[in-house]
């Protein structure tokens, strides 16, 4: 659980300082936090739809993510992108 909510907030810095202009809301537990398992932490990405930049945006977010995955003891974790979550 520890390295589920530390992974989640090395995420959420990275994305503050690389799209300081986005709207980032967590991170934070779901109402179901542990599947099989595994702990569950969730960041919410708010982009307006009429963002220019949106291709600048998914490469930043890919490039946070794959940045913390890289680190020694992350790299058993799984990052999983939801796109227009409900």
């Amino acid at each position: 659980k520890k390295i589920s909510l530390e992974i989640s907030q090395k995420v959420t810095e990275l994305l503050k300082t690389s799209i300081p202009d986005i709207k980032i809301l967590g991170p934070g537990e779901p109402i179901v936090s542990k599947i099989r398992n595994q702990y569950l932490m969730s960041i919410l990405i708010k982009i307006p739809r009429d963002s220019g930049h949106l291709a600048e945006i998914k490469n930043n977010i890919a490039a946070s993510i794959n940045k913390v995955l890289l680190e020694k003891k992350f790299r058993s974790a799984r990052i999983v992108v939801d796109v227009d979550p409900v």
